[in-house]
């Protein structure tokens, strides 16, 4: 499609209930091979019915759809406007009276004839809205979002304006409707698909959770798991990972858990298998539940903030980073990073640590730059006791046989002086000098910050728990395991 559509004149195909004859619509298309048509949603901004809601979207979907079926449809877009909410969306076309012609005979999707000449064609038109609805589960989509949001606001809103007896052949057809989840129609006409919630999602056998991420479009760079546990109190459910402590309200897990049984029609009858095991994203994004082969991921979740789980988690925190959950250690061929290759490897490094704010991180010019003394400066996540404090990165690339000595690294006190840092870490692909761990305990002492090392064998560590990261950087012939 023509990225120019967006300048056309939007098409109206509803106003204010007066029909629009063909006529029209063919002066509106005519001479031309692309339009943008605007799709109302009339109840929206105005009702407090999801019931009209749901309404609008079914007619929005069975328009779209049946238009891509005839024509060549592109982007669709929703707006939001103050008392006007719609969808726009680009149609090519070769014959104008075609087009002209279907949009005529569509606009009854939105409409209700006064004339009772015109009873025929509209009330077609409505019967075929009503047929479609029944095939909304299985009938593969070219626009799923409406769908999507369609069964949303049902699941979400509709069920409670409805008498409970009207509910009972849903969800005897679909049960896990009853615990809020429903069939995603981005998997329409496939044998596997994942179930969705306001807040989760159940992935069955067929599928992996990276593949259905890349299919809602989630940023591939930044899908990145790290290994969690799980603790419970006070009806809150915890996932602990690197000083990360993400909740959610025990109940919801339990909903998806207990859900999952309507996913695949042979599961096993004990989903906590012995095998369960828990990740969280390292961008706090989502927590993941991998149990009898599927997956259960969640959303919306909140950083702890009361002292009974912090306290437990505290215990936990160290066995993240250490190698408990790492590949065997990796060993590396260091002498094809140079200086420069080297630095940004740290900002990865710093980028993928979950202590640190991503929006922060700083890299202060090319290696050997004047940089102050700091390669890269970045803050720390606010957490419930402490706030975010200015950590400063000096970053040195030497053989990996030769060990980094305070003659490498100049006045370290008076660069976190003269920068106002609370922590200050030295990072090498080489060894860690005595003089180097002297110098900064004594400067820990004496100024009350945080200061840290980290050598070749902690890189290593770090990066054998993230293979997508050491794959940035090594390729596999460069990176041995022993």
């Amino acid at each position: 499609m023509n990225p120019e559509a967006t300048k056309l004149k939007a098409i109206e195909v509803f106003r204010n209930w007066e029909p629009i004859q063909e006529e029209t619509f063919l002066d509106l298309v005519y001479g031309q091979t692309e339009a943008l048509i605007k799709i109302p949603l009339p109840s929206h901004g105005r009702t407090n019915s999801y019931l009209d809601l749901c309404s609008d979207l079914l007619d929005a979907s069975y328009f779209c759809e049946t238009l891509a079926v005839e024509f060549d449809c592109g982007k669709l877009e929703r707006k939001y406007d103050k008392y006007d909410d719609f969808f726009l969306l680009s149609v090519g076309f070769s014959d104008a009276k075609r087009l002209a012609s279907a949009l005529c005979r569509l606009q009854w999707v939105f409409n209700t004839p006064d004339d009772s000449s015109l009873e025929g064609v509209p009330n077609i038109v409505r019967e075929a809205v009503i047929d479609y609805e029944t095939m909304l589960t299985e009938k593969p989509l070219r626009y799923p979002e409406i769908v999507d949001a369609y069964l949303a606001n049902r699941i979400n809103g509709a069920y409670y304006e409805c008498d409970k007896t009207d509910l009972f052949e849903e969800f005897t057809k679909y049960p896990e409707r009853r615990f809020g989840f429903w069939r995603s129609p981005y998997f329409n006409g496939e044998a596997s698909a994942i179930y969705v919630s306001s807040e989760a999602w159940l992935i069955p056998s067929g599928l992996t959770a990276k593949e259905a991420f890349v299919r809602y479009q989630y940023p591939e760079d930044e899908f990145s798991l790290l290994h969690a546990d799980l603790i419970s109190v006070d009806q809150t459910a915890a996932f602990l990972s690197e000083r990360m402590l993400l909740t959610l309200p025990l109940r919801k897990l339990a909903e998806g858990m207990a859900c999952m049984r309507f996913v695949e029609e042979d599961i096993m009858q004990t989903l906590w298998t012995g095998n369960t095991r828990f990740f969280v994203s390292e961008f706090k994004d989502f927590a993941l539940v991998e149990s009898a082969g599927m997956a259960a991921v969640f959303f919306s979740l909140t950083e702890a903030r009361f002292e009974s789980i912090a306290q437990t988690a505290t215990q936990l925190f160290e066995k993240h980073r250490s190698e408990t959950y790492s590949d065997p250690t990796i060993k590396i061929d260091w002498s094809s990073f140079d200086d420069e290759k080297f630095e940004e490897l740290c900002y990865d490094l710093v980028y993928h640590d979950p202590r640190f704010d991503k929006a922060t991180i700083r890299k202060m010019g090319k290696s050997r730059s004047r940089d102050g003394g700091r390669d890269i400066v970045a803050m720390t996540r606010a957490t419930v006791v402490e706030a975010p404090r200015k950590f400063i990165f000096q970053c040195k690339a030497i053989a990996s046989h030769r060990s980094l000595t305070t003659t490498n690294l100049g006045s370290m006190s008076d660069v976190i002086d003269q920068y106002g840092a609370r922590g200050y870490v030295v990072m090498t692909c080489g060894y860690i000098d005595a003089t180097v761990i002297d110098r900064l305990e004594g400067i820990a002492s004496t100024r009350s910050l945080e200061v840290g090392t980290w050598s070749r064998f902690e890189i290593e560590r770090f990066l054998a728990r993230r293979p997508s990261l050491l794959a940035r950087y090594v390729t596999p012939q460069a990176a041995s395991r022993p």
